[in-house]
């Protein structure tokens, strides 16, 4: 089975953006297709408009809400979330492309890669 998936690491004004293919009828089983370190956010939206990535899941890293008081930054990040997930479902709402996103909170990223 092959599945696409988007993911996001956004930023206030850039992104981290890695689209990979899951399958499992390889020996690891993940395929890079295209990495990009600093997307400017106005162009990562363009770029989800002109692909319509079809068949994807887009894996998105959203700060866990702890009760405290947020910076700027943080808050400008959590804004672009919220666009970047308005324009995934009206692509999807559009053109039915089998498209999904999902949050993946930042401590179990860093549980997941770092082991601690």
């Amino acid at each position: 089975m092959r599945t696409q998936i988007l993911a996001v690491d956004p930023g206030n004004e850039k992104s981290g953006v890695v689209r990979f293919m899951v399958d499992s009828r390889q020996l690891y089983g993940v395929e890079i297709i295209e990495s990009n370190g600093a997307m400017d956010n106005e162009i990562l939206l363009e770029y989800l408009t002109m692909n319509r990535l079809r068949n994807c899941y887009v894996a998105i890293e959203t700060p866990k809400p702890m009760g405290m008081a947020v910076a700027g930054q943080t808050m400008e990040t959590l804004i672009f979330i919220g666009r970047l997930c308005e324009r995934i479902d009206l692509l999807e709402k559009q053109h039915d492309l089998g498209i999904d996103w999902t949050y993946v909170f930042r401590p179990h990223v860093k549980l997941h890669l770092c082991g601690q």
